[in-house]
This record gives structure tokens, sequence and C-alpha cells, in this order.
């Protein structure tokens, strides 16, 4: 699903700050352990247990920690979520309205002012939606064969998030 973004030029940022976590975290994985153990872990290493907000805050200011890069993938994989299902929405709305409400729904109120004008700037750089749509689709798949696709595999992407999400709201991760 990341290769998404290489059908969204002026989203290279997003692209490598995703594949930049999810290395992070392939590299801090310990053989067996979920990515909740090793966070566990983490806070625990950190002086708390799972809902210590004092553990939980320094664990997501740390560049590269399994917290934060789990935190920040998640984040991420909440846009191309919503992105989609802003696309697979009956009303057509533009690639970059699909794109602006995504990013809305995601990574927007975690973002200051300048990285909302950079991504704001990014969002203007999207292609058409038929051009997008034809470049994720299955070769010679049409429009409405493609939107069935990513309707289908939507529930399957979102329960992993969900539950990843609420595990980092448990933890005091993510607000």
């Amino acid at each position: 699903l990341i290769t998404i973004f290489d059908a969204l030029p002026g989203m290279g940022i997003v692209k490598s700050d995703l594949l930049g976590n999810a290395d992070s975290l392939w590299r801090l994985h310990t053989p067996g352990a979920t990515l909740q153990q090793m966070c566990d872990a983490e806070l625990e290493a950190l002086g708390g247990g799972p809902g210590c907000r004092a553990a939980a805050k320094k664990a997501s200011r740390r560049d590269g920690s399994a917290c934060t890069s789990l935190l920040w993938l998640c984040r991420a994989l909440r846009l191309i979520e919503a992105l989609l299902l802003e696309l697979v929405k009956p009303l057509q709305a533009s690639l970059k309205e699909c794109v602006t409400a995504g990013y809305a729904h995601s990574l927007r109120k975690h973002h200051n002012a300048l990285v909302r004008g950079v991504f704001a700037a990014a969002v203007n750089a999207a292609p058409q939606r038929a051009a997008f749509v034809a470049a994720i689709a299955p070769s010679g798949a049409s429009d409405a064969e493609a939107m069935r696709t990513v309707s289908k595999m939507l529930p399957d992407f979102s329960r992993p998030l969900d539950a990843l999400g609420k595990y980092l709201r448990d933890r005091h991760l993510e607000s």
C-alpha cells in the first residue's frame, strides 16, 4: 500500500517517512514479539508500564523508537485509509479533495503550520482522479471495478489499524 504514493506526485516525503518508520520497526523487531509487545517493553524500560503517561510522553518523543515509529506509521496509514474512503464514495470527488480530506482525518492535527503548508502545496501536484485510479487499478480494470476492489479491501486494511489505534490510545501514545 505504501506504493500508492508513487501515483501521487509531491507525496515523496510522506512515503519516505512511512518507509523510515517501517524500517525502524523492522530493525527493532525481536523475533516472536508483536508490535505491541515491543512498545510495552520500551515503555517499561523508560520507567513505566502500559498506561504510564510519563513513559508514553518520553517514548513518543524519541526518534527511531518502536513507540514513535509505530505511532507515525499508523498515522500515515490512516492517511491512505481516509484517502481511499473518500475515493470510493459515490460523489466522485477530485483526487485533490480526497487527499485533502485524508490528510484532515489523519496527519493534519499532528503537524505545525509550516508542515501543513508544505502538504497543501504538495496536494496541488495530485494528478486527475482518473489517472490516479488507472495507476492503482489492476491492469485492464475499469474505474468501477477498481473502486469495488478498493471497497472490498478497506475493511481488512482498517481492522488492524483500528486495533493498533486503540492500543496507542490505551498506552497514551496517541491522543
